[in-house]
């Protein structure tokens, strides 16, 4: 499963019937469609699992597709992680009254509303509840799988109006999409998997035709955002169909953790998996991770990795870049470090040039951030999925991670990912000669680190000194 696989040609009708086929989705439009796309053209299954399912324009349309797909016949299994879903466990339960539709809560709260109840409940069983699934797939008929970083949330297909996300996803059909499956049956079926039919007694709340009209209703409200995209399904699916790429048989390994990862124990298996495939880096490493949290064993281990002649590049978020000020909190104290050890150290600036690209909307967010996830090894393979370089991927979260052997499709990675490490699109970071960092980029050189606000700097400096760094 890892040997190198060259670039294939453009037509296989010899092609083996146990190979794969990858298409890149890297903008937020690829991203959308594809997933209309498989919900549109299923005939018999479609399986979702989601750390984040939002209660925004895109999180609707999904679910109203989803259900339209159900009254046509199509089996509709929907598990997603319960952060954040309390307070729409009404519908959830009345979705589930459809003949046609499961859904499963992983990891789900006892308490489904009020604050103070679910504060007590947080503090009583932080040690199981910070235990989250950040896994990411869409499966259709068992035959075409979307995997990679985005979560179903306005921000990462361009549509929300305070910040928009640097993402990617592939379309992956053929060998590899029953290993896919076999993540998705394994999580389905295990016991943090709950029903969502009983939840808090809310079946007689809401009744099917309760959540139809929700749906379209909340649907209707966000019609002028949805507006535009919606009309290129056509162009997006001629134009996606000539990037599709050939993948010889055992080109592509999928890696996942178990359901239950026991907190503070061993790394997971997809953080293992990385790093072998890592370990063996000839010359160049390319890791995009919005959330780098190393600490002194990894900074150590990018020092060796350097030493043997391997150049290590990191893209990562910026405080300014980052919605969630704590995750960079968790860099501050290496960031030193890590540049001491040779990596080369790019953030993505709020502000880049490149900004537009990332915005469906017209008129775009405020900011532009990171979320994508992918690493790239010797121009010849890559890893993609839900994996970040932080302590919650290593040690807390279930993960999932593709790697792909083939080097016009890791190649093509890196074509995708260098002009984001330019100055008009991220600060490069350095050390000057007394030993202090420094941000640079075409708009000059800083020791302060780029931030939306003073209000923004501030947090991070307070959340720096708290004992948060295993949990970021």
């Amino acid at each position: 499963a890892h040997g190198v696989i060259d670039r294939a040609p453009t037509a296989h009708p010899e092609a083996d019937a146990a190979a794969s086929f990858v298409t890149p989705l890297p903008t937020p439009r690829d991203g959308l469609l594809s997933r209309l796309s498989l919900i549109e053209e299923a005939h018999e299954s479609l399986d979702a699992q989601y750390y984040l399912w939002g209660a925004d324009a895109v999180g609707y349309l999904l679910l109203h597709r989803l259900v339209e797909a159900a009254d046509r016949g199509v089996a509709v299994r929907l598990l997603v992680d319960d952060l954040g879903l309390g307070r729409r466990s009404r519908w959830v339960a009345a979705l589930c009254r459809h003949p046609s539709i499961e859904i499963r809560i992983f990891n789900r709260w006892r308490h489904r509303g009020g604050l103070i109840a679910q504060s007590v409940e947080g503090v009583m069983r932080f040690a199981r509840l910070d235990h989250r699934m950040h896994n990411k797939l869409m499966i259709a008929d068992s035959g075409r799988v979307v995997a990679g970083g985005r979560n179903i949330a306005d921000e990462h297909y361009g549509l929300r109006r305070s910040y928009n996300l640097v993402d990617a996803d592939w379309l992956i059909e053929g060998e590899a999409v029953a290993d896919l499956t076999d993540v998705f049956e394994r999580y389905w079926q295990s016991r943090a998997a709950a029903p969502g039919r009983p939840l808090s007694g809310s079946i007689a709340a809401r009744t099917l035709d309760d959540a139809r009209r929700h749906l379209r209703d909340e649907l209707a409200r966000r019609s002028s955002t949805l507006s535009g995209i919606l009309g290129e399904r056509a162009a997006w699916a001629e134009r996606i169909g000539h990037a599709r790429h050939w993948v010889d048989r055992g080109g592509i390994r999928v890696v996942s953790d178990a359901p239950t990862v026991e907190p503070g124990g061993e790394r997971t298996a997809v953080i293992e998996g990385l790093h072998r495939r890592i370990e063996r880096a000839r010359h160049d490493v390319v890791a995009v991770t919005p959330f780098f949290v190393p600490a002194e064993e990894d900074v150590a281990w990018y020092r060796t990795l350097v030493a043997r002649g391997v150049r290590v590049r990191v893209l990562t978020n910026s405080l300014a870049s980052n919605p969630g000020t704590v995750s960079n909190s968790g860099l501050d104290g290496l960031r030193a470090a890590v540049v001491a050890a040779g990596v080369e150290l790019h953030e993505l600036r709020s502000d880049a040039e490149a900004k537009p690209e990332w915005e469906t909307r017209p008129g775009g967010g405020r900011f532009l951030g990171l979320h994508a996830k992918l690493y790239v090894v010797d121009g010849e393979a890559m890893v993609l999925g839900s994996v970040n370089l932080d302590p919650r991927s290593k040690y807390v979260n279930t993960e999932l991670a593709v790697l792909v052997e083939d080097r016009a499709l890791a190649e093509g990675a890196s074509d995708r990912i260098d002009p984001l490490c330019d100055p008009a699109n991220s600060w490069r970071v350095d050390l000057d000669r007394r030993g202090r960092v420094v941000w640079t980029s075409d708009a000059g050189g800083r020791h302060r680190q780029p931030a939306r606000s003073v209000l923004q700097r501030g947090a991070d400096r307070l959340m720096a000194h708290l004992p948060l760094h295993d949990y970021i």
